[in-house]
């Protein structure tokens, strides 16, 4: 009060006026450099480790994009179809690691290549001969799990006459496989890796069959909301060109 008493009201709403378009400021200029980053449980590429925290070979590298481009930054794991539905819906949003399919083109913003791009193939039971030395054209009869709405599951329902049994987790496919209940599972030799180390399990349980290099376009990119704005898509590219140069 002693010092607003030598200030005229005019002065005061002046003070006031400033304050609030200072701090306005501020607040605007957080908001525009605050990316919600969206992934899914895809192990060893982004995944949750034991103590909580998403990692991963993708992970690494996006986290070191954006800390060097200065933007603020969450991270959140989510079953890959809402991973995707929130990328799509929610400004401001990128998704990683997600294939450049021509169907994806136009729905998002694009940054590539996030990292090289896995080979998938159809795995199965060591201990199932039955399904040896077969080709996609011969599977008829036959299962695959696959991740709902990912490039395999995408490939199969639409060049295929396949079987297809979709998840939402790869934990979910890969224990199909182990009981039996499926008789192939679309995945990169990492990610089948990780998953028979999860579970404990002899390296040997399953061996990868086919190769449907058709279902992996390159590349792997980090895709950005529509209404993301651009200065913001624009650091993180130059970020990743002086990377590439490393």
């Amino acid at each position: 009060m002693l010092i607003f008493s030598h200030l005229n009201w005019r002065s005061l709403f002046v003070y006031f006026l400033l304050c609030k378009l200072l701090f306005s400021g501020s607040f605007a200029v957080q908001a525009e450099t605050q990316l919600h980053v969206v992934t899914e449980e895809w192990p060893p590429f982004n995944y949750t480790d034991k103590n909580g925290q998403i990692v991963g070979r993708s992970t690494m590298v996006v986290e070191q994009l954006l800390r060097s481009a200065n933007i603020s930054y969450q991270i959140h794991s989510y079953p890959w179809v809402r991973a995707l539905q929130r990328a799509k819906k929610v400004p401001n949003t990128m998704i990683y690691s997600i294939f450049q399919t021509p169907e994806r083109v136009d729905q998002f913003k694009w940054l590539c290549p996030l990292i090289e791009s896995p080979k998938i193939f159809l795995f199965r039971l060591a201990s199932r001969n039955d399904l040896a030395d077969l080709t996609l054209t011969q599977l008829s009869e036959h299962t695959v799990a696959v991740i709902k709405n990912d490039v395999a599951d995408d490939f199969l329902r639409h060049n295929t006459q396949v079987h297809v049994d979709s998840s939402s987790l790869g934990v979910t496919n890969f224990r199909k496989l182990i009981a039996g209940r499926v008789d192939y599972m679309a995945s990169t030799e990492f990610t089948m890796i990780e998953n028979i180390k999860a579970q404990g399990l002899n390296d040997k349980i399953v061996v990868p069959e086919i190769a449907i290099a058709a279902a992996t376009p390159k590349p792997l990119c980090m895709a950005f909301n529509l209404e993301t704005d651009d200065t913001l898509i624009a650091k993180i590219a130059t970020q990743m060109t002086k990377l590439k140069h490393q």
